[in-house]
């Protein structure tokens, strides 16, 4: 999506939160919510919320401009609404303090920014999909891998050791020596690459 561009578009989800209507646009194929929905519902100030959202000096370049095909849940289409990525909104409302908003509408905040903690915690702690479970159930397989590495390591230091080893690399140097000058031969005689004689294995 292109700077300063307005999206129009019917391509949208609602979804009931605290019996509140989020209005979720796919703009680029990811989700995002329409700020306008949520701003309402805690009853800050429209303009001055979303003037401080854009002027944001790391959310404000994700913010985008989305307008809806036709009128519906509050919103107009001869309008264009500030929507923010459905991942970054946790950020955006841990940012808004309770202290700004009216008494009535401090109860919801705080639901919405409990929530946010909720969210942040079970990505990190709860559930098989968890960052914590993932690297618990990792955590033995890189153990593994690092002793199995430790032993291929020493198994190639003790083989180096060996006179074999060193009998093998002597033959392959003194191969790689012959077929240069095999290599040279060839390039005195017949310039042409197309022409060359393949080295006989």
């Amino acid at each position: 999506m292109k700077e300063n561009e307005i999206v129009k578009s019917d391509n949208f989800q609602v979804v009931n939160f605290n019996g509140s209507k989020l209005v979720c646009p796919i703009i680029s194929g990811m989700p995002f919510i329409v700020v306008k929905c949520i701003i309402d519902e805690v009853k800050l100030h429209q303009k001055k919320a979303t003037g401080n959202l854009k002027n944001h000096p790391r959310l404000g370049s994700r913010v985008a401009e989305w307008r809806p095909v036709e009128n519906g849940f509050g919103l107009s289409n001869k309008h264009a609404y500030a929507c923010l990525p459905i991942q970054k909104v946790a950020g955006w409302l841990y940012q808004i303090n309770l202290n700004n908003v009216s008494a009535e509408a401090r109860p919801l905040l705080e639901i919405y920014q409990e929530k946010c903690d909720e969210v942040l915690f079970n990505h990190f702690f709860g559930g098989k999909n968890s960052v914590i479970s993932f690297q618990q159930k990792r955590l033995p397989i890189i153990n593994e891998r690092r002793k199995k590495d430790a032993e291929l390591k020493k198994a190639k230091e003790d083989l180096e050791k060996t006179s074999e080893f060193k009998t093998v690399e002597k033959l392959k140097k003194e191969l790689s020596n012959i077929k240069r000058k095999e290599s040279k031969i060839q390039r005195e005689f017949f310039p042409d690459p197309q022409l060359e004689i393949k080295h006989e294995e």
